[in-house]
């Protein structure tokens, strides 16, 4: 719990600012004449602003959830090293702030598919969801486990960002594609469950590490 109020007592102008855009956008969806939606070129440009601050309001998520911190005098940027000294496990210190991230851009992309795509513009589905979860999940896992790194760092982030976009549009692909199973939503969608599992599992290896070489360093001290 008290992580969880660090986490909105440091950024809460970005999460009411999250809210405002969202709350904007449903408000312009419910006062927009549905005469001008059946104009194509008024349907684009509504469709064109919506996604755009909807990819901001996701951005914004991503940045809330940077869970790191920077070293005094050393090139290393990751899972803040202070909250090693509190009385609770390793598993609890890395499953909350990746689980936080995650509802938050599932429940961002249900409220944007609801509130403001109401017209069937955005999918409904659960897909793309566990992408986006997923892709937290490495999001998180690559900041904590690459910290002394930060060069590489930034350059998987870059790959992985390209990667995620091409998987999210993948299965759509495989409608105009006959006996492609490996490019199904069931199928992928049981690889990105492994892969966000795996990454859970080595964010929580790395930052178990990382503190048991705080406490060594420590008790030599």
């Amino acid at each position: 719990m008290a992580l969880g109020w660090q986490v909105w007592r440091q950024n809460h102008r970005s999460i009411w600012l999250i809210v405002g855009i969202i709350s904007f956008c449903s408000l312009a969806n419910q006062i927009v004449p549905e005469r001008m939606r059946l104009v194509e070129s008024y349907r684009e440009l509504l469709n064109t602003v919506n996604g755009m601050l909807m990819a901001l309001s996701l951005l914004f998520i991503f940045g809330i959830f940077n869970y790191t911190e920077t070293r005094p005098g050393k090139e290393w940027t990751g899972f803040p090293y202070r909250l090693f000294v509190l009385p609770v496990s390793t598993l609890l210190l890395v499953a909350l702030p990746i689980c936080l991230g995650v509802t938050s851009i599932v429940v961002a992309y249900w409220l944007w598919a609801k509130l403001v795509f109401t017209h069937a513009e955005l999918s409904a589905t659960w897909w793309f969801p566990l992408v986006l979860g997923t892709f937290m999940v490495l999001y998180q896992t690559v900041l904590w486990s690459l910290a002394g790194f930060r060069v590489i760092r930034i350059v998987v982030l870059g790959l992985l960002g390209p990667i995620f976009v091409f998987i999210g549009v993948l299965p759509f692909a495989a409608k105009d594609t006959t006996g492609a199973f490996w490019i199904s939503e069931k199928f992928l969608s049981a690889i990105l469950v492994g892969i966000a599992v795996a990454a859970f599992l080595t964010a929580w290896a790395s930052v178990a590490r990382q503190r048991g070489r705080k406490r060594t360093k420590g008790a030599v001290g």
